[in-house]
């Protein structure tokens, strides 16, 4: 599982550790590509808004930061 924030992909084990998110600055970047590549490798990413993917039917995106809308976290599953 690899969390993408601000274009830099850092491994987390699990979403217990959000809490540690906390210590980093986020930066909030709207990307405009529908990939990006890390390690020659190209991660696709899905760029929801918060209020979009705390909805149940999303409940397979988790965000990453829960502030207020128009915050992008982007998460690649």
């Amino acid at each position: 599982m690899i969390f993408i924030i601000a274009g830099n992909a850092l491994p987390v084990r699990s979403l217990s550790e959000t809490q540690q998110w906390k210590k980093v600055k986020i930066q909030h970047i709207k990307f405009q590509a529908p990939a990006i590549k890390f390690q020659d490798q190209v991660i696709k990413f899905q760029a929801r808004p918060l209020n979009s993917m705390l909805k149940p039917s999303n409940s397979r995106i988790k965000p990453l930061n829960f502030r207020r809308r128009q915050r992008y976290s982007f998460m690649y599953v």
